[in-house]
């Protein structure tokens, strides 16, 4: 497997402060001429440069990228300006992690060999705006690592494509826009939710390449797709194609926010020759032989993205919710409803998952909690505040959580003439309550210690109502489930009258009928025997 590229924030910010100058002191480069600005706005303007080719100039440009460098020093390593441009988006292609650098460069070189010396990498972010926005690209990976946590590779693969594909909406703007704007990397997908085709390519691989898989790319002319390797097969994924946000281009009937279609996951090459793939020129990093999961699956009649609950994979198709290996067998889940028309999960991934759909012929479409405590409605979503339509057909749904910890769950639906959408808001999630100490807790004698017999405490804390059971030691005067100097000092307290044992113990330790100092003395030899 690749070596996965990781950066901390320290590291990364450490990094910047080193080399946001540009180069260090020590790198010398020749007095040289400047080209002109070269941008890569459209896929076919590059050609995807070879692994194992250049790779001491793509290691330097990865670099001194990562530190935000003016210029980066590439002299000697075989640049010339009929290679520096695929290189070096070679290079941004090759790691979706670096969301700072535009795919737009000049370079300066020898006039008299044509060996480029340096690149002049342009960039869509300031070094200062980087730590920042790394940190938010960090969470939703966290987010991500915990909530596939003990999945199988499928079903990871299967969240991350599904999560963004619900999340996201196509940029027109930046499609149709001749200059290299943002809405084209990694932070635009993860983060802002909205971008184009490299956006969804550059959004899905920085997931997977953090969870531990090998990725590549895709591309023809004005398109870019993923692919990934899975189980020693490469496979390709088109999540913007999976995605019916990016409807018609008009902006009309065919958006449907929060749906996800599965065309295009885990195909193999025969899967994308078609009319969504086929514009121009196509190059692939890797070869995708395998036909697994071509055709029909159980993900191919669904238009709702998989829910995630407690670490397992939940789907809606058809009226029933069905959890288990989607890549292979599918198990019915009894909800309480007579139709799952939808399932999103909470943000969380703990608290249950939300169903919509109906409980009998007669009621309309509504929004329920299905949980370990059962079954709970949410909202009717035929009413005035929502699609105000006893008739609505919901066709899928997803929740995020907003900046004030309410959360929103989009439900799109089929009322024609066209897909609308509403927004259900629930109430931020009830904080989980400090756990009780039990600082008042009673403890009461069940049974009695002897000499040959260990007793029982029982006890009740009144602030959580939690029962309690420990062994009472012979010889533990105090209650405190141990014998030691404590217990010698109550019974001397007792035998001057200063304290008084529980009725239940009678602090007669030398057999004699009495309690007095030789009692004393005999516990101190059994509590403290050296």
């Amino acid at each position: 497997m690749k070596p996965i590229w990781k950066r901390s924030l320290s590291a990364l910010a450490a990094a910047l402060v080193l080399g946001a100058s540009g180069l260090a002191a020590s790198a010398q480069i020749p007095e040289a001429a400047v080209s002109q600005v070269y941008s890569a706005v459209w896929n076919d303007a590059t050609q995807i440069s070879p692994e194992g080719e250049y790779t001491q100039a793509k290691q330097a440009i990865y670099e001194g990228l990562l530190q935000h460098q003016e210029q980066i020093n590439v002299a000697g390593m075989g640049l010339t300006s009929s290679n520096a441009l695929d290189v070096y988006v070679s290079v941004l292609k090759n790691h979706p992690e670096l969301f700072a650098p535009k795919a737009s460069i000049s370079w300066s070189y020898n006039p008299s060999t044509g060996a480029v010396l340096s690149i002049i990498p342009q960039y869509y972010y300031t070094a200062e705006e980087v730590p920042a926005m790394q940190v938010e690209i960090d969470a939703v990976v966290e987010q991500m690592q915990s909530l596939t946590q003990g999945m199988s590779d499928y079903d990871t693969l299967l969240t991350i494509h599904d999560w963004l594909a619900e999340r996201m909406t196509y940029d027109y703007d930046v499609a149709s826009s001749s200059d290299l704007t943002s809405g084209r990397t990694a932070y635009d997908a993860l983060v802002r939710h909205q971008g184009v085709c490299e956006a969804y390519d550059y959004g899905f691989r920085l997931l997977a390449n953090e969870l531990g898989f090998e990725t590549g790319y895709a591309k023809t002319q004005d398109h870019i797709w993923s692919m990934v390797k899975l189980d020693g097969e490469w496979y390709h994924v088109d999540v913007t194609h999976d995605d019916p946000s990016i409807g018609d281009g008009s902006g009309s009937s065919y958006l449907v926010p929060g749906c996800v279609l599965h065309t295009y996951f885990l195909v193999s090459d025969a899967g994308v020759q078609d009319a969504n793939h086929g514009s121009g020129s196509y190059e692939a990093t890797n070869t995708a032989t395998s036909t697994r999961f071509d055709g029909e699956n159980p993900l191919s009649s669904t238009w709702d993205g998989v829910a995630v609950w407690n670490g397992g994979v939940y789907l809606a198709d058809d009226g029933t919710l069905y959890t288990g290996d989607v890549s292979g067998s599918l198990t019915s889940v009894d909800t309480g409803l007579l139709y799952v028309s939808s399932a999103a999960a909470y943000p969380d991934g703990t608290s249950g998952l939300l169903l919509t759909g109906y409980q009998s012929p007669a009621e309309s479409e509504g929004l329920y909690r299905f949980s370990q405590d059962g079954l709970e409605k949410l909202a009717d979503l035929s009413a005035g505040e929502y699609f105000n339509d006893p008739q609505v057909m919901v066709w899928c749904s997803y929740a995020a959580e907003n900046p004030d910890g309410t959360i929103a769950v989009t439900v799109s639906s089929t009322l024609q003439p066209e897909f609308q959408t509403t927004v259900v808001t629930l109430p931020a999630s009830e904080p989980e309550p400090e756990p009780c100490r039990h600082p008042n807790l009673v403890w009461e004698i069940a049974a009695a210690p002897t000499a040959e017999s260990n007793g029982i405490l029982q006890g009740v804390c009144p602030d959580c109502q939690q029962e309690f059971t420990k062994v009472l030691l012979y010889g533990d005067l105090n209650l405190d489930g141990g014998m030691d100097v404590l217990d010698v000092m109550t019974l001397a307290q007792t035998v001057v009258g200063s304290a008084q044992l529980p009725e239940e113990l009678s602090g007669d330790y030398n057999g004699d009928s009495r309690v007095d100092v030789l009692d004393v003395m005999t516990l101190v030899q059994m509590a403290l025997p050296n």
